[in-house]
């Protein structure tokens, strides 16, 4: 690990057979429901002449049915972003520092905001410039963070079953009604 500073951190390191091959990366969510306000980051995007170089693309976030493209902020003098919407691309440029205050040269920020998702993916590989044969390579992902969102259908749940339960009690409240003088009569329970 070069780049990422002290936390939670995922590497992965790739040796391809030629700049054409790729692997897809995919984090799934592990909760009844979707999350949102999911970032994180990735280091060590870089470009080691004609050895390698690192390419991201297809950043998606996904909540099942429907694809959402990712803001990426923060990108490191040793990248660039090409494309728009589920088409950016980061791709190293120059070799980034293997680490201290330099390493946010290969680094960029990844957020998917308010949209809710249940996974992200992206597609790693070597870019076009790289050799034939580009050598081993790697990245970081970095501090991946989110917030869970409520289950729609356990709260609507739990609501019915209030509801029923005041509705019962409601129904079943002992009422007193005036009997004749004197009788000290009670009569039950009102049923309508």
């Amino acid at each position: 690990m070069s780049g990422a500073p002290g936390g939670t951190r995922s590497e992965t390191q790739i040796d391809l057979a030629n700049h054409s091959q790729q692997i897809t990366i995919t984090i799934t969510f592990n909760y009844p429901s979707i999350v949102e306000n999911a970032t994180f980051m990735l280091f060590d995007i870089g470009n080691n002449g004609m050895n390698s170089q690192d390419q991201i693309r297809s950043i998606i976030g996904t909540d099942g049915t429907t694809q959402y493209a990712a803001t990426i902020t923060n990108v490191g003098s040793a990248m660039q972003l090409a494309g728009s919407g589920l088409s950016q691309t980061l791709a190293g440029i120059s070799s980034p520092p293997p680490g201290g205050a330099g390493a946010v040269q290969g680094a960029a920020t990844i957020s998917f905001g308010a949209a809710q998702i249940k996974q992200i993916s992206y597609t790693y590989g070597s870019g076009p410039t790289a050799n034939a044969n580009p050598s081993a390579q790697q990245i970081t992902l970095f501090d991946i963070s989110y917030s869970a969102t409520p289950e729609v259908g356990t709260s609507l749940g739990a609501l019915g079953v209030c509801l029923l339960v005041l509705l019962t009690e409601r129904r079943r409240r002992l009422v007193l009604l005036e009997a004749p003088q004197g009788t000290g009569m009670l009569i039950g329970d009102e049923h309508g």
